[in-house]
């Protein structure tokens, strides 16, 4: 993924959090592309924010105007993490505040 230093600085600031948690496991999602899966119960594609960098999460993000569907390492307050470190991992809205 190419990421764009100005989209990354732009969103620097801005806290990235989970509003939603998808009750459809990722397994069960039809691959699209490496790393997308299609959720056929909500119609959006699902990105695995697993393992990525914090840029590459804040660029993903702002490239579909400040919120998509993810599957992500999460805190217990929703905010989201980069890489795998944090104790759940959990699927749904991600958004940019």
């Amino acid at each position: 993924m190419r990421i764009d230093p100005s989209v990354s600085a732009a969103l620097k600031d801005v806290e990235v959090l989970m509003t939603y948690r998808c009750p459809v496991r990722w397994e069960a999602m039809e691959p699209v592309a490496e790393r997308v899966r299609h959720c056929a119960r909500c119609d959006h594609r699902v990105y695995d924010l697993r393992d990525r960098s914090e840029a590459e999460i804040r660029a993903l993000i702002a490239a579909h105007d400040g919120e998509l569907c993810g599957y992500a390492s999460v805190r217990p307050d929703g905010t989201v993490v980069a890489g795998a470190c944090a104790p759940t991992q959990l699927r749904g809205r991600i958004v940019a505040r």
